[in-house]
């Protein structure tokens, strides 16, 4: 049963630290994301046309314009994105869980807790704001 733990210990742990860098993240990534939003004006549509230098594939240019849609400030674009990160890396333990069970191997849930808790896995995408984990 200590398997279980583990598990929601996995999901927990980018909740768990976005406190410690909700600030923090890569300045120069951070303000070309600013940019980008401002040149699309946070539309998909022509992102491409009008941010030429976008360099995210469609998915992730549609991630990088998703926060933008809960704030306009630079500060609240950073906090949208941080915890649209988290998201991705609880979605990201949740699928290593379910792939592991499927494969049944033994402790699903902590090979969860040790993609998580890896600085891999944190220290790229939501510590530094990387879309590109």
């Amino acid at each position: 049963m200590i398997d279980r733990p583990c598990f929601w210990l996995a999901l927990a742990v980018p909740w768990l630290l976005l406190p410690l860098h909700l600030e923090r993240g890569h300045a120069g990534d951070l303000e070309n994301h600013l940019r980008w939003v401002a040149q699309t004006q946070g539309s998909l549509r022509q992102a491409y046309v009008r941010a030429p230098d976008l360099n995210y594939p469609a998915v992730g240019a549609a991630a990088l314009l998703l926060p933008s849609a809960f704030s306009s400030s630079p500060r609240g674009y950073r906090h949208a994105l941080k915890v649209e990160l988290a998201l991705a890396e609880s979605a990201l333990a949740l699928g290593a869980f379910a792939v592991a069970r499927r494969r049944r191997l033994a402790r699903p849930g902590a090979l969860a807790l040790a993609i998580t808790a890896s600085p891999a896995t944190w220290a790229v995408g939501s510590w530094f704001g990387q879309l590109d984990l």
